[in-house]
């Protein structure tokens, strides 16, 4: 017999989880908790997901303080990439990307319960400030398969077959994935703060210009 050739391969319906790592995030990442306590001191903020920790208001790209638009503009270029990476022949030029974002302070015990962001293409967080901890899953991300198949035999050692994922993430790194995939994040069990900066990017098309 011959041997086989295979034509081709792909990762039909697969929801990537990209990781980055930023660059000099430690003084980043200093002065996003200082303007990060300086807008909770002036806003209740509101309560999405969150549970027991403070959830501020989705106004993170339209702030003026240097972290924050630093960071934004760090977000827009991995969402791009990822993008440019999932679709190669998505026409940028006729897109415009819109962006929201907002800071989680989740104390001890604070959590965020499973969700989905809705309305969007990519969701993702940036760790600003993660408490070193010995506990299995303080603070951990985890993320739900979204594929139905209750009836369907898994391979649990493949990541490409699992029902569930859990990553413990450092500061300074920063996720990227579809926001329709589900997930929450594990209680935080220790005394420090775990602070995260989440945001949701879409395309939308570009407005003409009109003028003459």
């Amino acid at each position: 017999m011959k041997k086989i050739e295979q034509i081709s391969a792909t990762l039909s319906f697969a929801s990537p989880i990209c990781w980055f790592k930023i660059p000099d995030s430690d003084q980043l990442n200093a002065d996003l908790l200082r303007d990060g306590q300086a807008w909770r001191t002036v806003s209740d903020g509101v309560t999405v997901s969150n549970q027991n920790g403070w959830h501020s208001d989705p106004l993170l790209f339209q702030r003026p303080e240097e972290s924050f638009k630093a960071l934004c503009d760090a977000i827009r270029e991995c969402v791009l990439a990822v993008t440019r990476k999932g679709a190669p022949t998505f026409d940028f030029d006729k897109s415009t990307l819109f962006c929201n974002g907002w800071i989680n302070m989740n104390p001890k015990g604070g959590y965020n319960s499973p969700h989905r962001h809705t309305g969007f293409l990519w969701s993702g967080t940036y760790y600003v400030q993660v408490p070193r901890t010995n506990a299995e899953h303080s603070g951990s991300i985890e993320f739900i398969d979204p594929r139905s198949r209750n009836d369907m035999h898994t391979i649990r050692e493949s990541d490409l077959f699992a029902t569930k994922l859990m990553f413990q993430p450092e500061a300074g790194q920063l996720v990227i994935f579809p926001s329709y995939l589900l997930h929450w994040v594990y209680p935080n069990e220790e005394a420090q703060e775990r602070v995260s900066i989440a945001f949701n990017a879409r395309f939308g098309k570009k407005k003409s210009d009109t003028r003459p």
